[in-house]
């Protein structure tokens, strides 16, 4: 099999999971539960569940890495839709469509975010509860990316520098964008570590490539929010600019940015050859990631 038919057996894999677990309970209301696929099923990249899927490669798997890709896509998927709300960064298109604030209400758009944000952990609990050591560990790695000092925590401090109640810098902004981007990156490949027979080496390199992979990420972000259609990216553009938010981009201009984009990608790599061959989707990924356009 080749590398970009892997690509899409994990891609339909990963849409069949999601079509499992989401929701579980039957008793969900049939709004809401509209509402949390609507999002859901928007045509997402899903690179952090492929990431996970590609850390879960690299050595022989103990268990099933497809919940934990279940529920790391839940936390995105519910970080999007809250990151969209008006009193927030106040977007109106996301991935091609409205926002779900938009499509239903703002009150429905925080309950389904807040659905996905829960049921991540009971997929975690569910499809795992037969290796409790291994249950525990999974929602350690997700709680610690998703809660107050990580996501949360970097959506807080990124709003304080737009409303200037603390101060720009370099330092600032690569604070938020790895509290913000990279650790759901970091969380993303030790979840997948975990289902594997891994060594305590591999598992300080995959945090160093989530870091390193994140920021990456974040960059490439900053340089479509500026060059970029929407109609190609799928999303509000200009809204750094609007909310005069600090990014890559104003702080080394778009050039520098581009400069910056290639040498974490390539720092990346340099920690995926660290992996071993088994690490070849991650480089496969990095690489695709760097190139594109949404």
């Amino acid at each position: 099999m080749n590398i970009d038919t892997e690509l899409q057996v994990f891609r339909d894999n990963i849409e069949a999971a999601l079509n499992r677990w989401v929701p579980i309970d039957p008793k969900t209301p049939g709004g809401l539960t509209e509402a949390m696929r609507y999002s859901l099923f928007a045509g997402g990249k899903r690179i952090r569940p492929l990431m996970l899927l590609g850390a879960a490669r690299i050595n022989a798997q103990l268990l099933e890495p497809y919940p934990a890709a279940v529920a790391i896509e839940c936390i995105h998927t519910y970080s999007l839709i809250h990151d969209d709300l008006p009193a927030m960064d106040d977007s109106k298109l996301r991935r091609g469509l409205p926002t779900n604030h938009v499509k239903f209400d703002e009150a429905t758009a925080i309950l389904a975010g807040d659905a996905l944000l829960t049921l991540a952990f009971e997929v975690i609990a569910q499809a795992y509860c037969d290796s409790p050591g291994i249950a525990i560990a999974l929602t350690q790695e997700l709680g610690r990316a998703a809660g107050s000092a990580q996501l949360v925590g970097g959506q807080f401090r990124d709003l304080a520098l737009e409303k200037g109640e603390s101060e720009v810098s370099l330092q600032a902004i690569n604070e938020i964008e790895n509290a913000k981007t990279g650790a759901l990156f970091v969380a993303c490949l030790r979840m997948g570590l975990l289902t594997t027979e891994y060594a305590q080496s591999q598992w300080e390199v995959v945090t160093e490539l989530g870091q390193t992979f994140g920021q990456a990420f974040q960059v490439i972000d900053d340089i479509l929010d500026v060059v970029g259609d929407e109609a190609t990216v799928g999303k509000s553009l200009r809204l750094d600019t609007h909310n005069n938010k600090a990014t890559a981009v104003t702080e080394y201009g778009l050039e520098g940015a581009y400069k910056i984009a290639d040498e974490l990608t390539q720092k990346a790599l340099d920690h995926c050859q660290a992996l071993g061959e088994g690490a070849s989707f991650l480089r496969y990924l990095i690489q695709k990631m760097r190139k594109r356009v949404n």
